[in-house]
């Protein structure tokens, strides 16, 4: 469980957040702020709060350099790349009913993100359960650059059509880490460079799973009452508690999404990206339910590795060591 979560009562009473869960999935990017694109397409409906200048050049003219022309040959770099990844996809066993079917991809110049949209970005022309790529507001550069951004996003799609019971988005529900790290991982399956770190090609990294500490992210449970304190930089606000006017906030789930990142890594070096894949896709197709937290995600890989290989596997049994290097592992046993 996550501190700093807010508690029943208060989720209930939060006003400036989607009834359901959150429209669009972002990619997100380091020194920014979960649901900048969501301030553009409904995700959060944060407060004022929540807007903050990223490092660089910020929003305003970061996709200048992409028109016309340009523009045209972003877009079919990017649909090359998606059929390209799904490609990827396919080679693990994903099949085109679990999310790596025939996928609409925009290119976007002025989309400070890159996003998974179930239910579309209209502000931006972006249809339902399509991908939308951007420009780095940090740099100018096009999130294409970088296949494995792209490969993230596809990968959130996978694991909204593979799980039997989606995955909550909602902004104060620990699921939103549990997905990011998810896409992680299935972006790292399909690396063939530098599989733990996503966005390697970029300015700066989006995330490093094998090493999250090296961007301030956290690589065991214990560090998170260290960094999610409130009003620090890895709080966001969500919503305004209806009973006392203050803002309430919520971990940003892509800082979070460290802790089974890093599992995910340990397991993949260990066993090799083929043996992790089977596993972490048996565990979202069988095993993983909405609501269990980072606990459920470890739960559902340790059923899935004593199912495909057996309660006295190495397998099985590294799926236990990574999970019991970050600190989740007695989380679980506490729960039974």
């Amino acid at each position: 469980a996550t501190p700093s979560v807010p508690d029943a009562a208060t989720r209930d009473a939060l006003v400036g957040i989607p009834t359901g869960d959150g429209r669009i999935i972002v990619v997100d990017i380091p020194d920014g702020v979960i649901g900048r694109a969501g301030d553009h397409a409904g995700h959060t409906h944060a407060p004022a709060p929540q807007q903050r200048e990223l490092p660089g050049r910020g929003f305003a003219g970061a996709g200048d350099a992409f028109r016309g022309a340009s523009q045209q040959r972003e877009q079919q770099q990017i649909e090359a790349e998606v059929k390209d990844i799904q490609a990827k996809f396919a080679a693990l066993g994903i099949r085109p009913e679990e999310g790596n079917g025939p996928v609409k991809a925009y290119f976007q110049p002025d989309f400070p993100n890159a996003a998974y949209a179930p239910d579309g970005i209209p502000e931006f022309g972006s249809a339902r359960d399509s991908i939308t790529v951007g420009v780095d507001p940090r740099s100018g550069q096009s999130f294409g650059e970088s296949e494995d951004v792209i490969a993230h996003e596809l990968a959130h799609r996978v694991v909204d059509h593979m799980t039997k019971h989606p995955l909550s988005m909602n902004p104060t529900s620990e699921d939103v880490a549990i997905h990011e790290s998810l896409a992680d991982t299935f972006a790292a399956l399909v690396d063939d460079d530098d599989p733990w770190t996503l966005g390697e090609d970029l300015v700066e990294p989006v995330r490093i799973m094998d090493h999250p500490e090296r961007l301030g992210h956290p690589g065991n449970v214990s560090d998170l009452k260290k960094i999610l304190v409130p009003g620090g930089e890895h709080m966001v606000p969500v919503g305004r508690d209806r009973r006392t006017g203050k803002v309430v906030e919520a971990p940003d789930w892509h800082v979070v999404a460290g802790i089974p990142n890093k599992a995910a890594s340990m397991i993949g070096k260990e066993l090799g990206k083929d043996e992790l894949g089977k596993i972490y896709i048996n565990a979202i197709r069988k095993y993983l339910q909405p609501g269990k937290e980072i606990e459920g995600l470890a739960s559902a890989t340790l059923k899935s590795a004593e199912e495909l290989y057996g309660a006295q596997s190495k397998q099985l049994q590294t799926t236990k060591d990574a999970w019991d290097a970050v600190g989740v592992l007695e989380l679980l046993d506490k729960q039974h």
